[in-house]
């Protein structure tokens, strides 16, 4: 976890600011020598959609804010992963769960990239709260990388 929070800056300062070079040198390290590291999960965004083409392909296309999920809607999980070099075929496990219960798992895999992008198409069928739970598997655990709290509208609620 601590990685990410290093990382964080680096990879969502803007184009005009350049990374002091501790934070750059740490970046390199560790996507050439991070391998049996894990990933970083760099950003994840809940989108109308994502598109595979054009100017904007692979773009968070109108970001949702967690409180304004309609029920009965698709929506895109857009994730974007530092993925060491070398690394393939790492399972990245999303967990759907309304008020506690599961209610969906989605499975992504991601490899060897310094800006991986991946997404999940999902939609909440009942109203009220939800959790979004990024997690991979470890050697001898669960390592959760992000969680989404999200209020769905609609439904009848």
């Amino acid at each position: 976890m601590a990685l990410l929070l290093v990382l964080g800056p680096l990879l969502t300062a803007s184009a005009q600011e350049a990374p002091s070079p501790q934070e750059a040198r740490r970046f390199i390290e560790f996507y050439y020598a991070g391998q049996g590291q894990g990933v970083v999960l760099a950003e994840a965004r809940i989108c109308t959609g994502v598109p595979h083409e054009g100017a904007q392909a692979y773009q968070c296309v109108d970001e949702v804010a967690p409180d304004a999920v309609q029920v009965g809607r698709p929506y895109h999980l857009r994730m974007v992963f530092v993925v060491p070099q070398g690394v393939a075929g790492e399972s990245i496990t999303v967990r759907y769960n309304h008020e506690g219960t599961l209610q969906e798992v989605d499975e992504v895999t991601v490899s060897g990239s310094i800006r991986f992008r991946t997404w999940t198409e999902f939609t909440l069928q009942e109203p009220g709260m939800w959790q979004i739970q990024i997690a991979r598997a470890t050697a001898d655990d669960v390592e959760e990388l992000h969680t989404l709290d999200l209020r769905a509208q609609g439904g009848g609620e």
